[in-house]
C-alpha cells in the first residue's frame, strides 16, 4: 500500500498544480470581441517581452517584469486577458530558453494561479476606475496575495527538486524576492496612470526606464557573479588564495589592531595523490569538498577558511591563542578520523601546522605581515609530515 509521502513528490506536486493552471486558463478565456482592440496586441507583446527579462536570485527563485506589466493589464482590462497574456509571456520564455515541455506547463500554472487568485479578490472591489489613495486598501492585498501564492508554489517545488527544507527554501525565497512588492506595485501603477493620462505614447515613455533598470541590474548582477567566482574555488565553494592574499592586505591590520592574538592553520591532506592515482580525480575532486565542508562546520563564523592550493587549506582564527587553535584543529581531526569520504570509499588524515600572533610576538619585525604568518604555518606543517604525518604541530623559532 502507498503511503502519501511516497505520493507526495516532486512530478505528482508539479502534475497537480499544472492540472489547476490549465484550468482556470481554459475556463477563463477572454471572449474573442476582446481582440478587436489594436492596444490588446500592444499589451501582448509587452508581456512577452516582459518575460524574457528575467533576474534570478541565489534560491533559484527569478523575478520579471511579467509581474507588473500583468498587473497593469489587470487593471486596465480584466482578469482573462491577464492570465491569457501572462501565460503566453511564460510560454514565450521557456520557447526562447529551450526549457523541457513539463516545466514550462508549471510555470504557466504557478503564474496563472497567483495572478488569478490576485485578480479575484481585487474585483470584488474594483471597478476599473482607479481612484487614489482610497483603492491601496484592496490593490495593496491583491498584489500580496500573487506575490505570497507564486512564492509558495515556486518554493515548494524548489524544495522538492534541491532535496531541501521547504521552510528554508521559502524564507531563502522572502528574503531574496522582498523587492518584489514594491515592484509590482509601483510599475504596475505607473503604467495605469501613465496610459490613462497619455495613452500607447505614455505606456511607451514609461517602460524603456522600466526595462532599462531591470536589464542594469541583470548585468550588475552578472558582473558580481563574475567577480564572486574570481575569488571562489569551483571544487570547494570555499575562498581561494587570491580571497587570501586581498584580506591579507585589506583587512590583516585592522584585525590585529583590535586583537593581537590570532592564530593561523595550515592544514594538508596526507597521501592524497595517492587517492588521486587509485580513485581518479573525480573522487579526488569529492574528498577536497566534503573535506571542506568539514572543516566549515567545525569553526567558529567569524573564522576564516581558504583553499590555499591543491590539498592545502588556511584556517585563520582571531582573538585565539596556540591553545585555542590546537582545541579547534584536534576536534577538526576527531571529525575527519570518523567521516568515510566519498560515499564510503576511503577514510583520509591529514598535516596542520599552527604558527600564533600574540602580544609578545608584535615587536618582532618577522611578524608584521599575515604572509610571516602563513610562512612560519608552512613549516609547521612540513614539520608534522616529517614526523610521521596525521599530527599537528606548533611552529618554534
Amino acid at each position: 500500500m502507498l503511503s502519501i509521502s511516497k505520493l507526495w513528490n516532486e512530478r505528482n506536486y508539479q502534475t497537480i498544480i499544472s492540472i489547476f493552471g490549465l484550468a482556470i486558463i481554459f475556463l477563463h478565456l477572454p471572449k474573442w470581441s476582446m481582440f478587436t482592440q489594436h492596444e490588446i496586441f500592444y499589451f501582448l507583446a509587452l508581456c512577452i517581452i516582459a518575460s524574457n527579462s528575467s533576474i534570478e536570485f541565489k534560491s533559484g527563485i527569478k523575478m520579471t517584469m511579467t509581474s507588473p506589466v500583468c498587473i497593469f493589464v489587470l487593471l486596465i482590462l480584466n482578469i482573462n486577458m491577464a492570465v491569457l497574456m501572462g501565460s503566453i509571456g511564460v510560454l514565450s520564455y521557456h520557447i526562447f530558453t529551450r526549457r523541457r515541455l513539463e516545466k514550462c506547463i508549471f510555470n504557466i500554472a504557478q503564474f496563472t494561479i497567483s495572478i488569478f487568485l490576485a485578480g479575484t479578490f481585487l474585483y470584488r472591489f474594483y471597478d476599473r476606475n482607479l481612484n487614489l489613495p482610497g483603492d491601496f486598501l484592496y490593490i495593496i492585498p491583491a498584489i500580496i496575495i500573487f506575490e505570497v501564492t507564486n512564492l509558495l508554489l515556486v518554493s515548494r517545488a524548489i524544495s522538492f527538486k534541491m532535496n531541501e527544507s521547504f521552510k528554508q527554501t521559502l524564507i531563502d525565497g522572502l528574503k531574496e524576492s522582498q523587492v518584489g512588492l514594491p515592484l509590482y506595485l509601483s510599475n504596475g501603477l505607473i503604467m495605469y496612470i501613465c496610459y490613462q493620462a497619455y495613452g500607447l505614447w505614455g505606456l511607451a515613455l514609461i517602460i524603456i526606464p522600466l526595462f532599462s533598470v531591470t536589464w542594469l541590474f541583470k548585468a550588475s548582477k552578472r558582473a558580481d557573479e563574475h567577480e564572486e567566482n574570481a575569488y571562489i574555488c569551483p571544487t570547494t565553494r570555499l575562498k581561494n588564495r587570491r580571497c587570501l592574499n586581498d584580506w591579507l592586505e585589506r583587512e590583516f591590520p585592522n584585525t590585529v589592531q583590535n586583537d593581537p592574538n590570532i592564530s593561523f592553520i595550515l592544514i594538508d591532506i596526507d597521501d592524497f595523490k595517492r587517492i588521486n592515482d587509485q580513485f581518479g580525480h573525480d573522487v579526488g575532486d569529492q574528498v577536497l569538498g566534503e573535506f571542506g565542508d568539514l572543516i566549515r562546520n567545525n569553526i567558529r563564523d567569524t573564522d576564516l577558511i581558504y583553499r590555499y592550493g591543491g590539498e592545502e587549506f588556511v584556517i585563520i582564527l582571531p582573538a585565539y591563542n596556540k591553545a585555542g587553535a590546537n582545541v579547534i584543529i584536534e576536534r577538526l581531526r576527531e571529525t575527519v578520523t570518523d567521516y568515510t569520504f566519498s560515499n564510503g570509499k576511503l577514510n583520509i588524515t591529514f598535516s596542520a601546522g599552527i604558527a600564533t600572533l600574540d602580544s609578545s610576538l608584535l615587536n618582532d619585525d618577522n611578524m608584521n605581515t599575515g604572509n610571516e604568518l602563513i610562512r612560519r604555518a608552512d613549516m609547521a606543517m612540513y614539520s608534522a609530515k616529517q614526523s610521521g604525518k596525521n599530527q599537528t604541530q606548533f611552529f618554534r623559532h
